[in-house]
């Protein structure tokens, strides 16, 4: 859930929210009716470290609301709970998408990536896909890419793995699953680009979490060497690309070594 006020601000994109915790504007600033269908978290309001802006609210799908007027009844009350606080939300938003961000994240219910980083409608253009992977063949991936980039504007791509990744967990052990392990072969290519790094880890939990971040890397580099970024450079466009992974095990969002403004520092071959 968030407020209809919230929303991206340039000026604070680089900054780390963890070193933030005093900055205002990470503080409730409006009260919002929880969007609840079966329980929450009681002592969830109560957490006095939390500067999300939101109440820290927990929903859960009631698998007995076999109609699913229960989501209806939640969107509802969603709907109105925004309207209190900005009467003319939905009409404006219905008019044009204006998103600074591209967000490349994974398929896994648990890492949404709005409620990640508490923005609205409007805020964040997302892709999802099992284990956040961007190739060179991948049309439906690509010509999101090329709408953020082109029609859109955006300003930044962020590619966000996350640990507890099954899709990264798969591709390194050795079963079959079927028609996704064409897709999974991807991350092992990564696996073996990187062999020597992995196996120079003392456990198979850090090499798994190691793969998770080096697969984030490894797509966002990829999402640079694709012609849609290239030209944007080529032309002077501002466009940042970052690699991140979500912790879901503390449910906070790290940056990862990694972020390129342009081409320079991309291997040679894969100017255009």
């Amino acid at each position: 859930m968030f407020p209809a006020t919230t929303e991206f601000d340039p000026q604070r994109f680089a900054k780390d929210p963890q070193s933030n915790k005093d900055d205002k504007t990470y503080k409730e600033s409006t009260t919002m009716e929880p969007l609840v269908l079966t329980s929450q978290n009681s002592n969830a309001n109560n957490d006095e470290d939390c500067h999300c802006g939101t109440p820290a609210t927990i929903s859960r799908f009631d698998p007995n609301d076999s109609s699913l007027d229960g989501l209806l009844m939640n969107n509802r009350r969603w709907v109105n709970s925004i309207i209190r606080e900005d009467p003319l939300f939905f009409k404006n938003i219905a008019l044009r998408q204006e998103p600074k961000l591209l967000w490349i994240g994974c398929s896994d219910s648990r890492a949404p990536a709005n409620q990640l980083v508490q923005l609205g409608p409007g805020e964040i253009f997302v892709h999802r896909n099992i284990a956040n992977v961007v190739n060179h063949s991948d049309l439906n991936c690509l010509s999101v890419i090329q709408y953020a980039v082109e029609v859109l504007k955006v300003e930044h791509i962020i590619v966000c793995g996350h640990y507890n990744c099954g899709g990264v967990a798969a591709a390194y052990g050795k079963q079959q699953y079927g028609l996704i392990d064409n897709w999974l072969r991807n991350i092992k290519d990564v696996y073996r680009l990187h062999q020597q790094e992995l196996e120079e880890l003392d456990n198979e939990e850090d090499r798994i979490r190691k793969l998770v971040e080096l697969n984030a890397i490894n797509s966002a580099k990829n999402v640079c060497h694709s012609t849609i970024v290239q030209n944007a450079w080529k032309n002077g466009r501002a466009l940042t690309v970052h690699a991140w992974a979500y912790a879901i095990e503390d449910g906070l969002v790290r940056k990862l070594d990694w972020s390129v403004d342009n081409n320079t520092t991309l291997q040679h071959i894969y100017h255009h």
